[in-house]
Order: C-alpha cells, then structure tokens, then sequence
C-alpha cells in the first residue's frame, strides 16, 4: 500500500498528468501556459536525448532495454520526472501567482523527487539534476515562443 502511494506522488512528474495540463489549458484558452508546456516538453526530451546519447546511466533497478528508444527510457540521468514536474509546477504556481501555490507546488515537486528516488527510479544526482534542468526549460520556454514569434 506505501508502494502504491508512492507511485501516486510520483504521476504529476509522468507524461500523462503532464499532457492533461497540456490539454487543460489549450481547452481553457489559456494559451501562453500551453505553450510554456508544449516547449518545455519538447525542450525536456531533447536535453534528455542528448544528454543519454554522450552520457547513459543505469536506473538504479537495472531495467532492461533492447532497442534505442528503450535504452533511453531506462536511463537515469537526469530525471525526466524531476523535469517536468518542475516545469509543470512552475507554470502552474506562475499562473495562480500566490504564496500558497508556490509553497505547494514546491512541496509537489519535492514529493516527486522523493518517490523516484525511494522507487529506485533515479539516484539523488538525478533528481538533483533533473529540477534545475526544469527550472533552466521553464525559464528559455517563453524567449524560445517569443524568439519564434508564436503568439501567447
């Protein structure tokens, strides 16, 4: 039952409760946060790819792979959970822009950080890692939309 809740914690860093944000806010009109979402993921893989590519490490549950793609989804390092649960937590506590969302959605990303480590997913290096790399993606996501001339 504590794995279970655990792995609970751990789905607002998963690419499902990331993508029904996504969805959420272009259904809502609110259209600069999906965007800061849909770069941000882009952003995430494509820093994660390249980083896997020149530097691959192990989960910590030594998960088995037999083709590119499953090599790079069973890499540690960074955290893409710690990513993009930094990058939806910060797009959610800039919107709603109070002290209560920041704090909560601080506690949120911690939550996460802690259930990938405890699930012997990611090392510490790995979320450690993988939080600035979201702080760094939510920061270039809107000059990467400007730089684009998309319309927010």
């Amino acid at each position: 039952m504590l794995k279970e809740k655990i792995q609970d914690m751990s789905a607002f860093g998963g690419d499902p409760v990331y993508v029904l944000f996504m969805l959420i806010a272009f259904l809502g009109g609110v259209k600069k946060e999906f965007l800061i979402l849909l770069v941000g993921l882009a952003l995430a893989y494509a820093i994660t790819f390249a980083i896997r590519m020149f530097w691959w490490q192990e989960r910590p549950d030594k998960e088995k792979y037999k083709n590119i793609w499953e090599k790079f989804d069973s890499g540690s390092f960074p955290s893409v959970h710690a990513m993009r649960a930094t990058i939806l937590a910060l797009t959610l506590a800039m919107f709603y822009k109070t002290a209560l969302a920041y704090a909560g959605f601080a506690v949120v990303v911690l939550a996460v950080c802690f259930a990938r480590v405890w699930l012997k997913r990611h090392r510490l290096i790995d979320v450690a890692v993988g939080v600035p790399l979201g702080v760094l993606i939510y920061w270039l996501a809107p000059r990467i939309i400007n730089a684009l001339g998309l319309p927010a």
